[in-house]
C-alpha cells in the first residue's frame, strides 16, 4: 500500500533544516493542553510551530488556536503556523525532504521580529526567520487581513458559547441592545424573532471583543495601564476594564456586557483565548480604522445588509477627505458616520494640513472638537467614538461631538432656529431601552424619532451637551445609506414625508441618500465643501431629477471620481458609486469640474497612495505613478443635459467617452432630420405578471437555447395542429395539453436569442383554461389564499399588449447570452414587463429594430444605461424617451425600401454576444453597421474610418462596465 504524506511525516525534515540553521528543534512535545508539533529555540528565543495540511484559511486559524495554547505553557509569544496544500498528501514520500521544504505553503507567523501571513516555502520562511533573529531587526509589519480573520474567529467562538446560554441569561444580554435592534428591524424587512435574537447576540459578542481589543491597543500605545491578562473570573476582566475607565473612555465600556454574562468555565476559557489571540496578532501595529474595518468584516453579510452598514474603503475615505479639507481648522461633520471611517480620514487630513506649530496632545483635542459625527445607530456612534479616541492613545480625549439621532430631523430643528443641542446619551442606551419597554416591541420608528432618540456619546461619560449650529460647518463628508425607499416600511416613509424642507429640495421619490444631500442646506456654510459617496444614478433618472437639478443650480461641482477596477468605493457593495465633491456657491458660466477614473485596484493602494492621488487631482502634485484618467467638463454643459448625465460619467474610460460622444454628435448632425426621440405614446409596459405566480401560469418558454429555460416554469415540449404540450421544469412525469384556442404568441426572454427577427423564436402565452390548470396553479407560486386567479382577467389585460416590436428593459449587455436588445416579428406577440412594447407599425418596427441594434443604438445604451447594480442595465421609461429612432415619415421611399431589404437580408443571421460582436468585429455586425450607415448617407470611406475606433470603444466599455 502506498504511504501518504501526513502532518507527522513532515516534522522530521522541518526539524532537520531548523537544526542546520542552528536552532534546537524537537517535535511532538507534550503540553498541559495537548501536544505541540515543533518546538524550536535559539539563544533565549522560543518558537511554537504548528503544521497543518488542508485548503482554506480555517486551517491557519485552527493551527493558531492550538499554537496559542502551547505558547502559554512555554512562556513565549512567538508562534508559527505552516499550512500545506491538500495536494501534498499525494506527493512521493521518497522526495519527502524536498516536498516538506520547497512546497509553497500558506504561512502565519507572529514573532517579535515579524507578524504576517504569506505564501512561502518552509525553507524560505526559516531562512528569513533566522536572518531576522540574527539581526534582531523588527519589521513592524502586520497583515490587517490576518488580524481581521483571527479576531473574527474569536468573535465566532464566544458567540457560539453565548448562544448556548440558558434563556434567562440570553434575555439579560438581549436587554442591552434590544431597543437598537427593534429600531433597525423597523427599517428592514426582517421580523422573525429568531433572526432578531441571532443578530443581537452576534452584536453583543462583537462588542465584547471590541472592548478587549481597545483595551489592548490603548495599553500598548499609551503604556498607562497594565497589559490585558488571563482571568480566572469575570470580575477580573471587569477590574481590568475599570483601569481604563478611570482614565477615560467610559463610553466605550458603558454597554456593560461583562456584568450580564454568567460565571462559566467555557466563557472564561474563550475570553482567555481572545486575549491570547489579540496579543499574538498585534493589532496595535495596524494604523487605520481597525475597529471600523472589523465592524464591516466581522458581522455576517445579512446582518450588515439589514443594518445598511457598507463600510467605506479606507483608501477611498482618505481620497475623499483629501479632496474636501483645505486646512487644519476646518469644522467637519459626517451626518451618517457609521463606524467613523470618513471622520478618521478627516482627522488625518487635518493633521496633514497642520503646519506643526501645535503640540500633538493639544492638536488631538482641537481636531476632536472640530469633528462631529451623527448616526441613527447607537453602535455606529460608539464605534466612531472608539476610532476618534484611538487617533492619539497617549492623550486623554476631553470630549467628543458624536451623537445618536435621526440626523435628517435636524432639518426640522434648524428650520427656524440657529442651533440645536444634542444632550447627553445615557448609560447602556437606557433611553432607547426604556422607550421600548414603555411601548410594545412593535414600536414604530415614527414614535422613536418623536421620543428619546437623541444623545451625545462622550469619551468620559460625563454630563455634557454639544451644539449643532446652522450653516456652521466648513466640510460635510459622508457615505449616506443607499436604502431603497420602495423597501422601507410605511412608518419610516411617513417620517421622511414629515421632513418638508428636505422634500422641497430632493423631491419625494429619491432614495435615502438624497435626503442627506438635501440636509447640506442646513449644515454647510457659504463657500463650504461637501464630499459624498453617492450612487452613480445621481446622474440619471426621474427619481433623482429634483436633487440633481438642485446640485447643478446651487453648487459648484469640483470633482467626480469613479473607480475603474471595481463597482464601488464601499466594500462588498454591488451598487456602483462615485466620490462627489462640490462647493456651496452658485456655479459661474465658466465653472469647470474634474472627472477622474482611478484605474487601480483600491486594495492594492496604500494610504500614502491615497494622499498622493487626492493631491494630484487637486493639482498640488504634478506627477503620479498611478493610472488615473482625468478630464474636465464645463458645469454649464451639464446643466444643458441635466436629464441624463451618464454620457459624461457613465463611461469606464475617458478616451472611450470622447470617441463615443464625438460619434453621437456626428450622427445627430448628419441625421438630424431623419431622427426623432421615442415618444411617450410609442411605448408601454409589457404584460405585468403580478402577483407572484402569474407569469408561471401564462408563459410557456420555448426551449431552443440551453439557457432559456433556467428560470422557466412551463417549458414547451411539442405541438400538433390543435394543442401545445408543455412540462413543468423538474416534473418530467406530467405533460400538460393546452388548446391552441387558449394560446397567443409570446416572447418571454431574450436569453439565447441570437437573431433580431423572432418569427421562429416565439414563446407561448396562455390566456384560457386548459386541462389540469388547477393542478398547475397549485404547483406555481401563486398564492390562492390572498388572490384569485382568473384567465378571463388575463385575457382582458393581455389583449392590449400585442405588438410587433419590443425593447429589453432589464438585461445584461455584457452577458454571453445577450446578442440584441431590440426584437421584432411579423406576427404580433405578448411580452412580459421585462420588455417595453414599441407601438410602431410593422415597417417602422423593422427599420428601428435595425437601428437600435446597430452601432448607433448600442452607442446610446453604453452612454445612457443605468449602472446601479453592477453590470445589469435597466432601461426605464424616462431613459427610453432619450433614445433616438429613425422617423420613417421623414425617410423617402427608396431609403425605407433599402432598410427593409437590409432587414430581410439579416433577419435570420445568428449573431454572437454583443461583447464578441464588437471585440471580434464579426462579419454580420459589420454587414449591419456598414450598410445601415451607407443607406443613411455616410460614405464608404467615412464608415471605414469611423467604425474601428467606435467598435474598440464600445468593446472596452462592454468588458469593463
Amino acid at each position: 500500500m502506498t504511504t501518504r504524506i501526513t502532518e507527522r511525516s513532515l516534522y522530521a525534515p522541518l526539524n532537520n533544516y531548523l537544526k542546520e540553521l542552528g536552532f534546537n528543534s524537537a517535535s511532538e512535545i507534550k503540553c498541559s493542553k495537548g501536544q505541540l508539533d515543533i518546538l524550536a529555540s535559539k539563544d533565549d528565543k522560543c518558537y511554537i510551530i504548528e503544521v497543518k495540511i488542508g485548503d482554506g484559511k480555517e486551517k491557519i486559524i485552527q493551527g493558531l488556536a492550538q499554537a496559542l495554547r502551547y505558547a502559554k505553557d512555554n512562556d513565549t509569544g512567538n508562534v508559527i503556523v505552516i499550512n500545506y496544500p491538500e495536494s501534498i498528501r499525494e506527493e512521493d514520500t521518497e522526495n519527502l525532504d524536498e516536498v516538506a521544504l520547497m512546497t509553497v505553503t500558506n504561512t502565519f507567523l507572529s514573532t517579535e521580529y515579524l507578524t504576517e501571513t504569506k505564501d512561502v516555502s518552509a525553507k524560505q520562511l526559516f531562512d528569513e526567520l533566522n536572518a531576522l533573529h540574527l539581526s534582531k531587526r523588527r519589521t513592524g509589519i502586520v497583515d490587517i487581513n490576518l488580524v481581521i480573520k483571527a479576531i473574527s474567529q474569536s468573535i465566532k467562538n464566544i458567540n457560539s458559547i453565548i448562544k448556548r446560554l440558558n434563556k434567562k441569561d440570553v434575555e439579560q444580554l438581549m436587554d442591552l441592545i434590544t431597543g437598537k435592534l427593534d429600531l433597525f428591524v423597523a427599517l428592514s424587512p426582517v421580523k422573525k424573532k429568531d433572526v432578531i435574537e441571532d443578530m443581537a447576540l452576534t452584536l453583543i459578542s462583537y462588542l465584547l471583543v471590541n472592548q478587549m481589543l481597545f483595551y489592548h491597543i490603548f495599553s500598548k500605545k499609551s503604556g498607562r495601564i497594565p497589559e490585558l491578562e488571563e482571568i480566572d473570573s469575570l470580575d477580573e476582566l471587569k477590574s481590568q476594564f475599570e483601569k481604563i475607565t478611570e482614565i477615560d473612555y467610559k463610553s466605550i465600556y458603558q454597554i456593560d456586557v461583562i456584568s450580564r454574562l454568567p460565571e462559566n468555565t467555557r466563557i472564561i476559557n474563550s475570553l482567555n483565548d481572545i486575549t491570547a489571540t489579540i496579543k499574538v496578532v498585534k493589532p496595535e501595529l495596524v494604523e487605520h480604522d481597525l475597529i471600523g474595518r472589523l465592524f464591516h468584516d466581522l458581522l455576517p453579510y445579512q446582518t450588515r445588509k439589514i443594518l445598511a452598514a457598507f463600510y467605506t474603503n479606507p483608501v477611498a475615505a482618505d481620497i475623499l477627505a483629501g479632496l474636501c479639507i483645505d486646512n487644519s481648522h476646518d469644522k467637519v461633520i459626517d451626518p451618517a458616520c457609521g463606524s467613523g471611517t470618513l471622520l478618521v480620514s478627516a482627522y488625518k487630513q487635518k493633521q496633514r494640513r497642520d503646519n506643526g506649530s501645535t503640540t500633538k496632545s493639544l492638536l488631538h483635542n482641537q481636531f476632536i472638537g472640530e469633528i462631529t459625527g451623527m448616526d441613527i445607530m447607537p453602535f455606529a456612534a460608539h464605534l466612531t467614538a472608539i476610532n476618534l479616541s484611538s487617533m492619539n492613545m497617549k492623550t486623554a480625549t476631553d470630549s467628543l461631538n458624536v451623537g445618536v439621532m435621526d440626523t435628517l430631523s435636524l432639518s426640522k430643528h434648524l428650520q427656524n432656529r440657529k442651533s440645536y443641542d444634542i444632550k447627553e446619551f445615557s448609560r447602556e442606551l437606557q433611553t432607547t431601552i426604556d422607550l421600548f419597554k414603555k411601548h410594545s416591541r412593535q414600536t414604530t420608528l415614527t414614535s422613536f424619532t418623536k421620543s428619546h432618540s437623541t444623545g451625545a456619546v462622550t469619551a468620559d461619560s460625563g454630563d455634557r451637551t454639544f451644539q449643532i449650529t446652522k450653516n456652521s460647518f466648513d466640510v460635510i463628508i459622508a457615505n449616506p445609506p443607499f436604502s431603497d425607499r420602495e423597501k422601507m416600511p410605511n412608518e419610516y416613509l411617513k417620517v421622511l414625508d414629515s421632513y418638508t424642507p428636505l422634500n422641497e429640495i430632493c423631491g419625494s421619490k429619491v432614495n435615502l441618500w438624497g435626503y442627506f444631500l438635501a440636509l447640506n442646506e442646513f449644515l454647510i456654510r457659504d463657500g463650504g465643501t461637501f464630499g459624498f459617496v453617492l450612487p452613480i444614478n445621481v446622474f440619471r433618472g426621474m427619481a433623482t431629477q429634483d436633487i440633481r437639478d438642485y446640485i447643478l443650480d446651487n453648487y459648484t461641482i469640483k470633482y467626480v471620481v469613479k473607480n475603474g477596477k471595481s463597482v464601488a468605493f464601499s466594500e462588498n457593495s454591488q451598487l456602483r458609486d462615485v466620490l462627489f465633491v462640490a462647493e456651496n456657491k452658485k456655479p459661474r458660466s465658466d465653472s469647470m469640474l474634474k472627472f477622474v477614473i482611478i484605474n487601480e485596484d483600491l486594495h492594492s493602494l496604500s494610504l500614502s497612495d491615497a494622499g498622493n492621488i487626492s493631491e494630484y487631482i487637486r493639482g498640488e502634485l504634478t506627477d503620479i505613478d498611478k493610472d488615473l484618467d482625468v478630464t474636465q467638463y464645463r458645469q454649464s454643459e451639464l446643466q444643458e443635459n441635466r436629464e441624463n448625465l451618464m454620457p459624461y460619467f457613465g463611461v469606464m474610460r475617458i478616451k472611450s467617452g470622447k470617441v463615443l460622444s464625438d460619434f453621437k454628435f456626428m450622427i445627430k448632425n448628419r441625421l438630424k432630420d431623419k431622427l426623432r426621440k421615442i415618444r411617450q405614446e410609442d411605448t408601454v409596459e409589457g404584460f405585468t405578471a403580478s402577483p407572484a405566480g402569474v407569469s408561471q401560469m401564462t408563459f410557456i418558454t420555448n426551449n431552443y437555447g440551453g439557457n432559456r429555460t433556467n428560470r422557466a416554469f412551463l417549458i414547451y415540449d411539442h405541438e400538433d395542429d390543435d394543442k401545445v404540450y408543455a412540462k413543468i421544469r423538474g416534473l418530467k412525469s406530467e405533460v400538460f395539453e393546452i388548446p391552441k384556442t387558449s394560446i397567443r404568441p409570446a416572447f418571454r426572454t431574450l436569453t439565447d436569442v441570437h437573431s433580431f427577427n423572432i418569427d421562429n423564436k416565439l414563446d407561448f402565452f396562455i390566456e384560457g383554461e386548459f386541462p389540469k390548470s388547477d393542478f398547475v396553479l397549485e404547483l406555481s407560486k401563486f398564492n390562492t389564499q390572498k388572490h384569485t386567479f382568473n384567465y378571463e382577467d388575463i385575457r382582458r389585460t393581455s389583449s392590449a399588449k400585442l405588438t410587433h416590436m419590443v425593447v429589453a428593459r432589464r438585461f445584461s449587455p455584457h452577458s454571453p447570452n445577450t446578442s440584441h436588445f431590440a426584437f421584432s416579428s411579423n406576427t404580433e406577440f405578448i411580452p412580459p414587463d421585462t420588455f417595453k412594447i414599441m407601438s410602431l407599425d410593422l415597417d417602422s418596427a423593422k427599420v428601428n429594430t435595425l437601428y437600435l441594434n446597430s452601432v448607433m443604438g448600442i452607442l446610446n445604451i453604453i452612454l445612457l444605461k443605468e449602472q446601479s447594480t453592477g453590470r445589469l442595465t435597466d432601461i426605464r421609461q424616462n431613459d427610453l424617451l432619450l433614445l433616438d429612432v429613425l422617423d420613417t415619415e421623414k425617410l423617402d421611399d427608396k431609403t425605407v425600401d433599402e432598410l427593409l431589404g437590409l432587414y430581410e437580408k439579416l433577419k435570420d443571421e445568428e449573431f454572437d454576444s454583443l461583447s464578441q460582436q464588437f471585440a471580434r468585429k464579426t462579419e454580420n455586425r459589420l454587414k449591419l453597421d456598414r450598410r445601415l450607415l451607407e443607406i443613411l448617407g455616410f460614405s464608404i470611406d467615412e464608415v471605414e474610418s469611423i467604425l474601428p475606433r467606435v467598435y474598440e470603444a464600445i468593446s472596452y466599455e462592454l468588458v469593463s462596465g
